[in-house]
């Protein structure tokens, strides 16, 4: 009887997708490691050199990797809100400073005392009691009597405004009695007064008018 001959090269399994995972036993404990320092999801998997789509498959597939992953990001929440309400209230420290004294190295220890930030303050309590705590600033604009706003607008000939500034100018040279009197432009042919301004050796002024 012929003996049965074997196969002993067997061929390594395939992702179903055709291509193999690069999905390992040391990629929870580097997503934990990179959920640390706070980057995305799009950024982690960046790191790890799949896409978004890819990250989140494995997060569904891999409960040990998703639970990693969770638990850097909890941390790295928890280590700056930390940081962040401590200086918020304020926090002390031991430190030991060093002095030079006539060649002589002596240390001491101290208390560093960091005092309350009012900015920290106020970004801890606007995330944490958001309704009592975030400034808001509102700016009405109304018209009079808190109206509408009225659009006003004016046209105006270049040749007329400069012949009104002029016009200014000069009844602002005018003595003082002159320019109470008419307008000589006016429309009123009936009213049309002349007046001449005469200045005397004592200083006085005298007008005479002629109708």
């Amino acid at each position: 009887m012929d003996a049965k001959t074997t196969n002993t090269n067997t061929k390594p399994k395939r992702n179903p997708g055709g291509r193999p995972t690069l999905y390992n036993a040391d990629m929870p404990a580097r997503a934990y490691k990179l959920a640390l320092l706070g980057l995305t999801d799009r950024e982690i998997a960046k790191q790890l050199e799949i896409n978004v789509d890819t990250l989140n498959r494995w997060k569904r597939k891999h409960p040990e990797f998703s639970a990693q992953l969770n638990a850097g990001k909890l941390e790295a929440d928890a280590n700056v809100a930390k940081s962040l309400y401590q200086r918020a209230v304020g926090y002390s420290h031991p430190e030991e400073k060093v002095f030079c004294n006539n060649g002589e190295i002596i240390r001491a220890e101290t208390i560093k005392q960091y005092p309350p930030d009012t900015r920290a303050a106020a970004l801890w309590l606007g995330v944490r009691r958001g309704a009592q705590w975030v400034q808001t600033t509102r700016q009405e604009i109304t018209g009079p009597g808190g109206g509408p706003i009225q659009s006003i607008s004016v046209s105006l000939d270049p040749h007329q405004a400069l012949d009104n500034y002029l016009e200014s100018i000069r009844r602002a040279a005018l003595p003082e009695p002159a320019k109470a009197l008419p307008d000589p432009n006016a429309d009123d042919d009936d009213a049309v007064i002349d007046v001449e301004v005469v200045q005397t050796n004592s200083g006085d002024r005298s007008h005479e008018s002629s109708v």
